[in-house]
């Protein structure tokens, strides 16, 4: 019995280091492919340049942010957006634009159709890395087809957003008794949604700056023990 119990700890231990090591390149090409993004914004407004490296930053951010999913590259797929992620039974589809001007209601028109057409998806988010969206305020919710999608605006600045909308989709999708099709159901999430979204953001930013805290008085109490050891003339 213990000889399986190590056996199966040391697996379990060894599919953490993957995972962890996972992450870690990944978010080391995010790193990489973020900067030369900022860096073409800065140099050229080709919008067919920046696009592809816009699509290549959302790319990189959905691997790191669910290193345990599929992230399926559709563009050379007609009709089915930029991304699609598949985890078990989710299946989200993503729309990416990268514009200096807030997305159009054609390029809405065209996220509406390509989702309605593909009965696998179950939700959908349109992505704008760096601008806001036509007539549609950030996290914005709507339903099609009983199915739930968001707006998100200026992604690029913050990608864990995106972590924020899927929780949020498999929260709705995974409760049977929310009813999509019920109005006023939808209107109260409608109101709920940019408020969570405020909230996320806002236990993040208390959170880095608990951390920032924290590192700065163990320092501090690291040099304090410093000190007391050179008084006492041992080494530390």
């Amino acid at each position: 019995h213990k000889k399986l119990t190590d056996e199966w700890t040391t697996k379990m231990g060894t599919r953490e280091i993957f995972y962890e090591n996972k992450i870690n390149t990944i978010q080391n090409k995010f790193d990489v492919l973020q900067k030369d993004y900022m860096t073409s914004l800065e140099k050229s407004q080709n919008s067919t340049i920046l696009g592809q490296v816009g699509e290549s930053v959302t790319y990189e951010g959905l691997n790191r942010l669910f290193p345990k999913a599929e992230i399926e590259d559709c563009h050379q797929t007609k009709g089915r957006g930029d991304f699609i992620l598949h985890e078990n039974d989710f299946v989200m589809m993503i729309e990416t634009k990268n514009y200096t001007k807030n997305v159009t209601k054609p390029e809405i028109q065209k996220f509406y159709r390509d989702f309605d057409q593909n009965s696998d998806f179950k939700c959908a988010i349109l992505v704008s890395l760096k601008s806001g969206i036509c007539s549609r305020p950030d996290f914005h919710l709507e339903v099609r087809n009983n199915k739930p999608i968001l707006f998100l605006h200026n992604v690029c600045k913050n990608m864990d957003n995106l972590l924020l909308a899927v929780r949020f989709f498999k929260l709705i999708l995974h409760t049977d008794h929310i009813d999509l099709t019920n109005k006023e159901i939808v209107g109260k999430l409608q109101i709920l949604t940019p408020a969570i979204k405020r909230n996320w953001n806002s236990m993040k930013q208390n959170l880095q700056q608990f951390n920032q805290s924290m590192n700065k008085l163990i320092e501090e109490q690291e040099q304090y023990i410093k000190e007391i050891f050179k008084l006492l003339v041992i080494k530390y």
